[in-house]
């Protein structure tokens, strides 16, 4: 019995396509029909293909095959972004450069060339997955975003937009990053992120008139305390009220054991969150930032 091989069956049918031109026929099957135009909206050309481009990179495919087989002419036009610090940052690592300072006696010229030649390999790269998964774009007509073409089409959109009047001057708050010496977009800094264990405590909110009398709170984030003006409790949530030694506590009831895993405790009220609204306490820093508190 025949093992079944995936990846011969694939070089089988890619052959075939490109031998019977599958794709250019299918490109030009519909011309003179209702446009439908897509642009790639492009990766990044700074290292290969993963898992997650290919998911959607295979909706794509669908979406646009779908749309030929309704009787349009398609415009598949696939795309890659070349610039910007995903590129740049990669290449600094690659040449074990720390600082700015680096690139300048490296040289600003052949950090450049050395950019580009890495991210039109990257598209090759790119554009050879893309014909494994069986999309059928119009590979030899891609754009890029390092292109002049490209390049001059922006600045005359901007010119554009100048002589209408859409340009102004604003301010705006963003991530910036000392290393790099650049503001960051949201999606560069999510690329950062991390799952990091940090130290979490309990803190004691004295009650308002509650002579040894706290809520118990816990916090990841106890540099946030100064600014704390209020406490969050589920109103359908059961709270209790403990007794423990000469103090007494409230506190969430399904966390009495984490928080007291001796059980050196006595309940002496249960109730909701609900009924602990509008209870007033003392921020635990007021004795340390007393002119915040009096304000």
């Amino acid at each position: 019995m025949a093992t079944y091989n995936p990846q011969e069956i694939e070089k089988k049918i890619l052959k075939l396509w490109e031998d019977e031109k599958l794709k250019e026929k299918s490109l030009n099957s519909m011309k003179g029909k209702k446009t439908f135009s897509f642009m790639d909206g492009p990766p990044t050309a700074n290292n290969p293909m993963g898992v997650h481009h290919a998911w959607g990179r295979t909706y794509k495919d669908l979406f646009l095959r779908l749309k030929t087989m309704q009787g349009f002419d398609t415009r598949k036009q696939p795309g890659f972004d070349c610039q910007g610090l995903w590129v740049e940052v990669g290449i600094e690592k690659e040449l074990g450069f720390k600082t700015k300072k680096d690139i300048e006696k490296y040289g600003i010229g052949k950090f450049t060339e050395k950019c580009v030649e890495t991210v039109l390999n990257y598209v090759k790269v790119w554009i050879d997955l893309s014909k494994k998964l069986g999309m059928w774009m119009d590979w030899d007509n891609p754009y890029l975003t390092l292109s002049d073409t490209n390049i001059e089409y922006v600045w005359y959109f901007l010119k554009k937009c100048h002589e209408k009047g859409w340009l102004y001057k604003g301010l705006k708050v963003l991530p910036w990053c000392p290393r790099c010496g650049t503001s960051l977009s949201s999606h560069e800094v999510s690329s950062g992120y991390k799952e990091k264990t940090h130290p979490a405590i309990y803190v004691k909110f004295q009650i308002k008139n509650g002579e040894n009398e706290y809520l118990l709170i816990y916090t990841t984030t106890p540099w946030t305390l100064v600014s704390n003006v209020a406490v969050a409790v589920h109103p359908n949530e059961e709270y209790v009220k403990v007794k423990v030694d000469n103090e007494r506590f409230i506190l969430g009831k399904n966390l009495l054991n984490s928080v007291f895993p001796d059980k050196n405790y006595k309940i002496i009220k249960r109730l909701y969150g609900r009924e602990l609204v509008e209870l007033q306490y003392e921020n635990p820093m007021k004795d340390l930032l007393p002119l915040q508190w009096n304000i």
